[in-house]
């Protein structure tokens, strides 16, 4: 919305008077006066010419209505749909009496100090004066864009809203006395001012006799206001138009209305400008172009909206394609990169396998000479151990097999006889199986083959006392 509004803004401004027009730029300096002729063919040309001259190729262009064919009413209603309002606003029309075709326009603004609730503006004007405007307008290729009342752009630049106002809006050669209800208009007045009054440098003399005309049409005024709503009372007379009032002036002012007057604004084409930018930007503002051309801009504004939004996404298919693209080629090296990389990995691997292959022989034989190494020490020890036997034992078998497995470890199987000498023969024996076991990681098996006997003597020998028993065993066991 503040896009559209952005683009429907227009720095200038017709001000369509009671004789001729003016064209305003967008502070309020008039560029250009309009003649006074008559409306038709006649004005279209004449207005189009000196617009043609003064505004730039495709200008855009607002309409404030300031004259006396402006018809405004103001009601107070409850709130109303868009037909009841057209419906209100033809049967105030009708109880007019009239016949000429009128351009029309409304607004429903909300109003706390109106009976309903809502203030109900009824702005109309014939509608030939806008065919002109118009034509003008096309004549010097320009477009409307925004048209309302100079009473609703005069209300609409006053900041707050209070029950009972009074303003005083002066300008060269005219004055006008607009009284305030809340959102509704009372009463304005236009009266006309001296020649002799220079509002941009007001002396003395001129100063007294805009006081005397301002007192004397205020007065009246406020008499009739007093008399037609009983009970309403004014604080303050709000001045709008004097750049720099004489301090004088605003007293006496003051003494000869009974009322506190302040100066509310210097400038008043610019206070009527800055009126009419809030009143366009009101959603419910009361606009006087013609519904089919509000229509064309809409549409116009809605045809803009589509094609920037189809620019904007194939501005933004365009971005994708360049991003996809760019990621692309960023992808495609990065695949390039992959693959060299996974090729100088194989080929390390490749070599790593290769030395393996030709280096795993020499290791399985450096690993076998060191296992033989260790099972040739570890069985010297054990046949050390095994044979190193007590006096009296006869070793008459020792059978030593190494366990297959990882581990080196050795099974062995031991036969032999032990005689009786100093003790019994069963001594030696046990003083054999003791030192055996004594050995780190040695495991003997019970004994199960083991027997006792008496000697006898071979071909008449006799044998000693020490030699009178033997004892036979087998040993079986494991050891590291």
């Amino acid at each position: 919305m503040n896009a559209a509004l952005r683009m429907l803004a227009s720095p200038f401004t017709l001000v369509i008077r009671d004789q001729g027009a003016e064209l305003w730029d967008g502070e309020g300096r008039v560029l250009a006066t309009l003649p006074d002729v008559p409306p038709g063919a006649t004005r279209r040309r004449a207005w189009g010419e000196i617009l043609l001259e003064t505004l730039p190729k495709q200008a855009k262009v607002q309409i404030l209505f300031a004259h006396g064919k402006l018809e405004i009413d103001c009601q107070d209603v409850p709130y109303l749909n868009a037909r009841e309002r057209r419906d209100v606003a033809q049967r105030v029309t009708y109880t007019q009496g009239t016949t000429e075709t009128k351009n029309l326009a409304l607004a429903l603004d909300v109003d706390p100090f109106a009976e309903g609730g809502h203030q109900l503006w009824i702005a109309r004007h014939p509608e030939w004066e806008m065919q002109d405007c118009l034509g003008a307008l096309s004549f010097a290729g320009a477009s409307l864009v925004f048209a309302t009342a100079w009473q609703r752009a005069f209300l609409a630049a006053v900041p707050d809203e209070q029950a009972a106002r009074i303003f005083l809006a002066l300008e060269p050669g005219m004055g006008r006395l607009l009284l305030f209800h809340g959102r509704g208009l009372m009463l304005m007045r236009a009266f006309r001012l001296p020649e002799e009054i220079d509002l941009a440098e007001l002396d003395d003399a001129g100063a007294e006799l805009l006081t005397e005309v301002v007192v004397e049409e205020a007065s009246r005024t406020l008499q009739f206001v007093k008399q037609k709503y009983r009970g309403m009372s004014f604080d303050a007379l709000n001045v709008v138009g004097l750049p720099d009032p004489p301090v004088h002036l605003i007293e006496r002012l003051g003494r000869g209305l009974r009322l506190t007057v302040q100066n509310f604004a210097p400038s008043l084409p610019a206070f009527l400008l800055r009126g009419m930018a809030r009143e366009k930007d009101h959603k419910g503002g009361l606009n006087l172009v013609p519904m089919e051309i509000q229509d064309a801009l809409k549409l116009r504004f809605l045809r803009g909206t589509v094609w920037g939004a189809a620019a904007t996404i194939l501005i933004l298919l365009g971005a994708a394609q360049v991003l996809l693209m760019r990621d692309e080629a960023r992808l495609k090296l990065d695949l390039v990169q992959a693959e060299t990389t996974r090729t100088q990995r194989q080929k390390l691997i490749e070599e790593a396998a290769q030395a393996g292959r030709q280096r795993l022989p020499l290791i399985r034989l450096q690993h076998a000479e060191a296992r033989q190494k260790a099972a040739t020490e570890q069985l010297e020890r054990l046949g050390v151990l095994l044979f190193a036997v007590p006096e009296g034992i006869t070793l008459e078998k020792v059978e030593i097999a190494q366990i297959p497995g990882d581990a080196l470890r050795f099974h062995f199987e031991v036969a032999g006889s032990a005689a009786t000498r100093r003790a019994f023969s069963v001594g030696p024996l046990a003083e054999y199986v003791g030192r055996l076991e004594q050995h780190p990681g040695m495991a003997l098996e019970p004994l199960r083959e083991i027997s006792v006997s008496d000697r006898t003597p071979v071909s008449g020998n006799r044998l000693g006392n020490n030699e009178m028993a033997v004892t036979r065993f087998k040993l079986v066991g494991v050891a590291p």
